[in-house]
């Protein structure tokens, strides 16, 4: 995310001699127009740039969009309350990021 944790975590292993890289997510975001980069994935680049590591970003924004945002839109129509972190957790964030890791040779 290029956030405290996930820098320090990648400085910490860069120092221990693993190889790094990072991978974000570039997410639909409400309000925001469909093809605006947002600023998650500008800051994970510019970390990336200063550890000097491969910074990839997966383009998550229709997947995200068709299996979480519009799942908590029907079930909030539907009078229950949803929880869209389960839906992009196990599909979107677990699953593409850790297919992309290993496409990109991560042991």
């Amino acid at each position: 995310s290029g956030g405290v944790d996930s820098s320090l975590t990648a400085a910490m292993l860069l120092k221990q001699g693993y190889k790094v890289f990072g991978i974000t997510l570039w997410l639909w975001v409400s309000g925001t127009p469909y093809d605006s980069v947002p600023l998650a994935v500008t800051d994970a680049k510019k970390m990336c740039d200063f550890l000097g590591i491969e910074h990839h970003v997966i383009d998550a924004r229709d997947v995200f969009y068709d299996n979480v945002v519009d799942y908590f839109v029907k079930e909030y129509a539907y009078g229950r309350t949803p929880n869209p972190c389960v839906f992009c957790n196990k599909n979107i964030k677990f699953d593409l990021m850790l297919n992309r890791a290993l496409e990109l040779g991560a042991t």
